[in-house]
């Protein structure tokens, strides 16, 4: 037996002061959406905002953590440090000289 149709509802609302997290909220909301073999179009909308919030809250995340390196950089004294950013989603790194 298959369910051929009906609805769930999910909250989008995305997770305040916690870009990590955000992102994985985000990123079932967009499975979710785009679950249906014939995602409705506003199952596409929804994927669309999910996408949108994914990439606030990775711009968010960035911003967070150069403000710590920069933190960081200030304690210091040495203003040349190299600092290493790894992001575990894409498997790639940043080196930050500063």
């Amino acid at each position: 037996m298959y369910a051929v149709g009906g609805s769930c509802q999910i909250s989008t609302s995305e997770i305040p002061n916690d870009p990590e997290k955000n992102i994985k909220k985000m990123e079932i909301v967009k499975r979710s959406a785009l679950a249906p073999m014939k995602p409705s179009t506003q199952d596409r909308k929804i994927a669309a905002k999910a996408e949108m919030e994914i990439i606030e809250s990775k711009n968010e995340l960035v911003k967070m953590k150069r403000e710590e390196i920069q933190k960081e950089s200030e304690k210091s004294n040495n203003p040349y440090q190299t600092y290493l950013i790894s992001n575990n989603q894409r498997k790639s790194q940043i080196n930050i000289t500063i």
